[in-house]
C-alpha cells in the first residue's frame, strides 16, 4: 500500500526518560528522520538527575510534533502510562530512550497494518547492538519465519524459546492498550514482559514484518533488567506469578513453555538474590512444573542440571556471560581505536 497518498493515522511514539542524556538525541533524531511524518512524540522525563530534560525540551522548541511533561520518579511503567493518556495517535509505538529506529520502521509496519483489523499486533526485526548500530549482536529470529501468528501459540512459541521481542519491536493499535489494561506500575522488573503477555492475548492476530527494524541498546548502566536489588527481584517474581495466570485463557497446555520460563528465571536468581530464587523454586514445584528446560543448547544444559543442579549451573553460566562481556567490550575498544 502506498500512504503518500491516503490519509494517514496518527502514530503517538511513547518515550519514558530516566538520566538517558547520552542517548535521548540519537532516539529523537531516529524518530524525527521517521518516513512515516504523521506521528506526535510524548516525552514523560521521570525525574532525571541529569540534564535529559533539558536536552528534551530543547527537542520540543525545535520541533511542533514533540511534547514533553514532566513526573516525580514513579517508574518507567507509570511514564509510559502517563504518555498513553496523552497520547492522541490512533496507533501507538514504545520506545526507550536508549533506543533507536531504522528511518522506514513505522512506515513499513504502517502499510501492513492498514490492511488488518485494528485488534492486530504488529512486530519487526530488532537488531540488539553494542555502543554503535555497526556493533549488531547476530539473533537467530528463524522461530519467526511464518508472517502471521496465532496469540496463543506465538506467546507459547516464545517463552519455550526463551525469546523476547523489546517494545520498540511492536506496532499497535491504541484499542489493544485500553484493553489489556495499560502497564503494571507494581513491577520494576519485567514490566515489558507481562504488560505485552496481556496485549498479546488480547490480540487477534500477531504479523511479523521482518522489513521493519528497530535498534535495542545492549550496554544501558543501571538497566532496570540489570539490577540487582530485592524489589527487582520481587518483581521478576509477580511477574511470572502473572505470566501464569494470563495464559489460563489459553486452551493449550502451557507447562512446557513456563517450564523454561522458570529455568530462565532461576538461572538469573540464583547468583543474584538466593532468597528470591528459592522463592521462585516453591512456587515452581506448587505448580506441579517438574524438571527443568533451557531452550539453547538443550542437552547440554540437560546434563548441567543433571551434574551439578540448577544454583551451580546459573552460577557457570554468570561467569560465561561475564567473560563474553568482556570479550564484546574489548572488541569495541580494539574497534575504536583503530578507527
Amino acid at each position: 500500500m502506498n500512504l503518500s497518498s491516503a490519509h494517514l493515522p496518527l502514530v503517538s511514539v511513547l518515550i519514558p526518560l530516566y538520566n538517558a542524556n547520552r542517548y535521548i538525541s540519537e532516539c529523537l533524531d531516529s524518530i524525527i528522520c521517521q518516513t512515516y511524518k504523521n506521528l506526535e512524540v510524548i516525552i514523560i522525563d521521570d525525574g532525571s538527575t541529569d540534564n535529559s530534560l533539558a536536552i528534551a525540551r530543547e527537542y520540543e522548541t525545535l520541533h511542533r510534533h514533540i511534547k514533553v511533561y514532566s513526573q516525580q520518579n514513579s517508574g518507567a511503567s507509570a511514564a509510559r502510562n502517563k504518555a498513553f493518556a496523552y497520547a492522541k495517535g490512533e496507533y501507538i509505538q514504545y520506545i526507550d530512550a536508549d533506543d533507536c529506529l531504522h528511518e522506514d520502521k513505522i512506515m513499513v509496519q504502517m502499510q501492513n497494518m492498514l490492511e488488518e483489523e485494528t485488534a492486530t499486533l504488529c512486530f519487526g526485526k530488532c537488531e540488539y547492538f553494542y555502543k554503535d548500530k555497526k556493533n549488531i549482536l547476530e539473533r537467530d529470529m528463524e522461530i519467526y519465519r511464518q508472517k502471521q501468528f496465532d496469540p496463543c501459540e506465538f506467546l507459547y512459541m516464545m517463552w519455550l524459546n526463551a525469546e523476547a521481542i523489546p517494545p520498540l519491536g511492536y506496532l499497535m493499535h491504541r484499542s489493544l492498550i485500553e484493553a489489556s489494561g495499560g502497564w503494571n506500575e507494581a513491577l520494576s522488573n519485567n514490566d515489558d514482559g507481562e504488560f505485552f503477555a496481556r496485549v498479546i492475548l488480547a490480540s487477534k492476530n500477531i504479523i511479523f514484518v521482518p522489513k521493519s527494524i528497530s535498534y535495542y541498546r545492549t550496554d544501558t548502566p543501571g538497566s532496570l533488567s540489570k539490577e540487582i536489588s530485592q524489589r527487582a527481584s520481587l518483581s521478576y517474581i509477580r511477574s511470572i506469578e502473572l505470566y501464569v495466570q494470563h495464559v489460563k485463557q489459553c486452551k493449550q497446555d502451557f507447562m512446557p513453555a513456563l517450564k523454561t520460563v522458570f529455568t530462565r528465571a532461576l538461572i538469573q536468581l540464583y547468583p543474584l538474590d538466593q532468597e528470591a530464587a528459592d522463592t521462585l523454586q516453591k512456587i515452581k514445584e506448587k505448580l506441579g512444573i517438574l524438571g527443568y528446560r533451557y531452550p539453547k543448547k538443550t542437552v547440554l544444559y540437560d546434563l548441567l542440571f543433571w551434574l551439578f543442579g540448577i544454583k551451580r549451573t546459573a552460577q557457570l553460566q554468570t561467569m560465561l556471560k561475564s567473560v563474553r562481556y568482556r570479550i564484546v567490550t574489548l572488541k569495541y575498544f580494539i574497534q575504536s581505536r583503530a578507527k
